[in-house]
Parts: C-alpha cells; sequence; structure tokens
C-alpha cells in the first residue's frame, strides 16, 4: 500500500488552496443495536436456560413437581479481522501537496493524518455493517469472508418465513404487510419488535405510501413504521438491495468481538524503512439466540 498521485500534477502547481476532503460514508446501525458479548477470542457459546412450571390445583399437601429446565447453546464464532496501510511521505514532496508538508526531511506523522484516519474509521465501519448482515467465510470478498453473517446464520436456521413478493416500489407494501402478517403471538408477547430492511427498499415503501396518499405514515421525522402497526422499520445498509425483510427483535441479536472499541485503535508508527504504517486488528462475529423469534422474508 502506498500513495496513489495519478490524479494530481507532477511538480508544484497552486492546486492546494482548499484542504483535501473525504467521502462521507453513512455509519452502520445494526452494530450498536445488538448485544455486545466481549472477551471472544474464537468462539463462545450463546448460553439459554428456560424453565416452565406446569399448572396443577390444588395439591392437598402432596405436591407432585412438574416442569422441565432446558439448556441450550448456540455458538458465537469470530472473525479476525487485520487492516494494515503503509505510506511513503517523501513521495508527496514533487506535488502541491508538499505546502502541506512539515519542514525537514524526517517524516513522523502523515501530513493528512485528520482526513485519513477519519477515511479509515469510517470504511471500517461501512464495511462492517455489509457484513453483519451478508458475511459467509466462503466468499471470494475479503470484506464479508471473515465470518459468518445474519443472512447465513438466519437461512440455515429455523426462522419464521414470510410469504414472499417480487420485490418493486408497487409491491413494497404487500411484503411489509405479509411480514407483519407473519408475526408470531411469542414475538409479539417478546415485544422490542424491528423490522430490519435495505435502505432502497425502505426508500421504495416510502415512495408506496406517498403514491398511495398515506403520507402521514412516511415520517416526518427519521422514523419509518410499518402501517397499522408500531413495529419501527430499520433501514439498514447491510441489506442494500438484498430485498430481503427480517422482523426480530435486536435483544435476539449478538455481537461478538474481544475487546468493544478495538477496531477504534489505531496504532500508527515509523517503520525502519522510514514508511508510516497503520495497524488495526479486532476480531467480529454475530449470531442469534432464538431463530424461532425472527420472521425471514426472501423477496425476489
Amino acid at each position: 500500500m502506498a500513495y496513489n498521485l495519478a490524479g494530481l500534477t507532477n511538480n508544484y502547481v497552486d492546486e492546494i488552496k482548499n484542504d483535501y476532503i473525504i467521502k462521507t460514508i453513512t455509519q452502520g446501525t445494526t452494530a450498536s443495536l445488538m448485544k455486545v458479548q466481549t472477551g471472544v477470542k474464537s468462539a463462545e457459546t450463546i448460553n439459554i436456560i428456560a424453565t416452565r412450571g406446569v399448572w396443577q390445583g390444588k395439591t392437598a399437601c402432596n405436591p407432585t413437581a412438574s416442569g422441565t429446565t432446558t439448556l441450550t447453546q448456540r455458538e458465537l464464532t469470530v472473525g479476525g479481522v487485520s487492516v494494515i496501510l503503509e505510506w511513503c511521505e517523501e513521495s508527496l514532496e514533487t506535488y502541491s501537496t508538499q505546502t502541506r508538508m512539515k519542514q525537514g526531511s524526517t517524516y513522523t506523522d502523515l501530513t493528512f493524518r485528520t482526513q485519513i484516519l477519519d477515511d479509515v474509521k469510517q470504511n471500517i465501519l461501512a464495511d462492517k455493517e455489509v457484513a453483519i448482515w451478508q458475511g459467509d467465510t466462503s466468499a471470494g470478498s475479503a470484506y464479508l469472508n471473515k465470518f459468518d453473517g445474519l443472512i447465513k446464520i438466519i437461512d440455515a436456521a429455523t426462522a419464521v418465513t414470510a410469504t414472499p413478493v417480487a420485490w418493486s416500489v408497487a409491491n413494497s407494501r404487500t411484503a411489509v404487510q405479509n411480514a407483519l402478517t407473519a408475526i408470531t403471538a411469542d414475538m409479539y408477547t417478546a415485544g422490542n419488535l424491528k423490522m430490519f430492511m435495505g435502505q432502497t427498499e425502505a426508500r421504495d415503501y416510502r415512495l408506496k405510501l406517498g403514491i398511495d396518499n398515506l403520507y402521514h405514515l412516511t415520517g416526518a421525522d427519521a422514523k419509518l413504521y410499518a402501517e397499522n402497526s408500531d413495529i419501527e422499520i430499520v433501514p439498514v445498509a447491510g441489506l442494500n438491495g438484498t430485498k430481503k425483510v427480517y422482523v426480530m427483535s435486536p435483544d435476539n441479536m449478538f455481537l461478538g468481538t474481544d475487546m468493544e472499541g478495538e477496531d477504534e485503535k489505531f496504532d500508527l508508527k515509523v517503520l525502519e524503512n522510514e514508511k508510516l504504517r497503520l495497524t488495526v486488528k479486532f476480531k467480529l462475529g454475530v449470531q442469534v439466540a432464538f431463530p424461532d423469534q425472527i420472521v425471514q422474508q426472501v423477496n425476489t
């Protein structure tokens, strides 16, 4: 990794009157909703205990035990992620960037440190959001193959299936209504349900509500609710373009990591060859505790 300076004019030209800026990327929202399980080096279990006592009539001083405590587990496996970047500051000297460089021939920090590190952080957050949903250890993408995401995990489990549709703006209301219809009584009783879909799919739903003159349901603020319900629709970048819809409680969604906030620890140091190296290392994985408490709608 090094500077790519192909977009600059070689030798000094007064083209740097304004600051360099970075592209703003919407940060992931899914991780902020999930329950975090720390200290996971490779894999740990989500330990589940369920006890229900059977109702009986009067015992007349002769009670009989009736009921079972069931212990189950689901494995939360994390994958290690490393982001390593290197720069040679001397390569900036023959471009207009020289006007921002510190005096002297020895460089111990990045000339554009704030912009570069902010951009790296934003991209890590954006890539995490997609991997949380679309991660697949058999995928070819370096950004997806570190751990299995929620889509793959739920696909392999026993989620409740909602009737799918051929997704479009015109069909988006039907899709949402089908997802609502599939919610079980147990899920309603547990409460705190949210409907997850891609930001693009949520846009389609808003458009359809407007087309049908249901402007009061589109939401003046950032929140959007599935019509005729109190279930908030959460648009997430990790589901963009998938046309999939999931209804579940964030309490049922687990994010595993070794140390919380580790992906924000940036180690920048000078190497013997005078290059600057940035290293970011963290572990990440996801799991759900109760697959039967999830509605899954796989639209086409």
